[in-house]
Parts: C-alpha cells; structure tokens; sequence
C-alpha cells in the first residue's frame, strides 16, 4: 500500500466488497497471482501443507500457516498464522487492480477459524484493525 497516495489507497478500500467471497480452504486453491503472496512467504515447500496443529512438523522450523480464506473476482480475505514464539494470527483483505491483489486493510488476533463466516465473525467481534480504521 506504501506505494499508493493516501487518497488512492481510501479508493482502493472501499473496493474491497466481503459480501461477493467464496469460501477456499487451502491455499493450492486461490487464484495463483493471489497464491504468489503466500508461496514467498511460506516458502515454496510450505505452499500446500496443512498448519502445524494438524501434523508433526516443528512449528518453530516454518514461517508460518494458512488458515482459510474467501475469494470473489475482486476481492480477497485471507487468514494465516506467523509462527514465532507467540504465535500470531492475522487476516488480510485485497482488492485485485490491473492483475494484481492489493492489500486494502489487515487485522491481527483473529483466531483459528474454520470456515468463512467464523472468520467473518471473528473480524467483527474479537480482532484488532490494523490498517484500514
């Protein structure tokens, strides 16, 4: 977002429309130029493991883990741990401008969801806005 304008960034957010989004339960299913973002962050051999609670795998030896999401054409949502010695959990909304997903807003403290709509849920009552107040 840092290379957009304050105005240009008050734009982009209001794009992002969480009533058109579609629930994806592993990341190997979002849109590939969307998949991207995660696969330099997880690295490319975390790209479709499950999160460390749900195998044997050494947390502290990965980045980090998705936990849902929920895609439209123009719009994202999505939720992953970054593992640490407190692990955190994180959500982060896009809006998809000239073939590439922008992040409009972020939140932290959002829980282990499983489905779309806990992750809704979670949003509205329990996470703390990090951008986008």
């Amino acid at each position: 977002m840092s290379d957009f304008s304050i105005a240009e960034q008050a734009t982009l957010a209001k794009q992002y429309d969480p009533s058109t989004l579609v629930e994806v339960t592993k990341i190997s299913d979002l849109p590939s130029d969307l998949k991207t973002h995660f696969k330099a962050w997880l690295g490319p051999q975390r790209a479709n493991l499950p999160l460390a609670y749900q195998k044997d795998d050494d947390p502290s030896e990965l980045l980090g883990g998705f936990i849902v999401a929920g895609v439209s054409d123009s719009s994202a949502l999505v939720a992953y741990e970054e593992y640490g010695y407190v692990p955190t959990t994180h959500a982060t909304a896009y809006v998809h401008v000239k073939s590439d997903w922008i992040a409009v807003r972020k939140w932290d403290d959002v829980g282990y969801a499983k489905t779309l709509n806990e992750l809704r849920l979670s949003l509205e009552r329990f996470a703390s806005p990090v951008t986008g107040h």
